[in-house]
C-alpha cells in the first residue's frame, strides 16, 4: 500500500527467513508498525509453561496479531492457534540478543493471511525458557 519505501531488517534478530514463521514475523511487524489495533485485545500472563486462552476469531478479516510482553525482548515465543475441530497451526517467533538492547522491542507480531485454519477458537502461548511469568497483551489488526 506504499507505506514503506525501504525496509531494513536485522535478519539474525528474528526467526530465520528460510522458515515460514520468519516471514510471518517480519510481515506481521510491518503490518502492525504504527497501526491501530481493532480493539483493546486480550490480557494474559505468559511464561515457560503453556498459557491457554479460549477466544474465537476469524483470521479472514485480520491482517496480523501482536503480543506485547511486559519485558522480554529476546528468546522464543511459541503461538499455537486451534480451530473448532482441534486442528492447530504452530508458529515459533524468535528474537536473538545479537542486536543491541536499545534496538530490540517487546512486541512479537505474526501475519495471519493464508493460515490453513481461519476460524480460531483457542490460542496457546509459551515463552520458551522464561524464568518467570510476565504479563502480555494480545492485539488484533485489520
Amino acid at each position: 500500500d506504499g507505506r514503506f519505501k525501504t525496509v531494513v531488517w536485522e535478519a539474525p534478530y528474528s526467526t530465520p527467513l528460510t522458515r515460514v514463521a520468519g516471514l510471518r514475523q517480519i510481515l506481521g511487524a510491518l503490518l502492525t508498525y504504527n497501526a491501530t489495533p481493532q480493539s483493546d485485545g486480550l490480557r494474559t500472563a505468559v511464561g515457560d509453561k503453556w498459557t491457554t486462552l479460549e477466544h474465537s476469531f476469524s483470521t479472514a478479516g485480520l491482517a496480523a496479531l501482536e503480543i506485547e510482553t511486559a519485558k522480554t525482548t529476546s528468546g522464543q515465543l511459541v503461538i499455537e492457534l486451534f480451530d473448532a475441530k482441534g486442528a492447530s497451526t504452530r508458529m515459533k517467533l524468535e528474537k536473538t540478543d545479537r542486536v543491541a538492547a536499545q534496538l530490540r522491542n517487546n512486541r512479537w507480531a505474526l501475519a495471519l493471511n493464508g493460515l490453513p485454519n481461519n476460524k480460531i477458537v483457542k490460542l496457546k502461548l509459551r515463552l520458551k525458557s522464561a524464568t518467570t511469568q510476565e504479563s502480555a497483551n494480545i492485539r488484533f489488526f485489520k
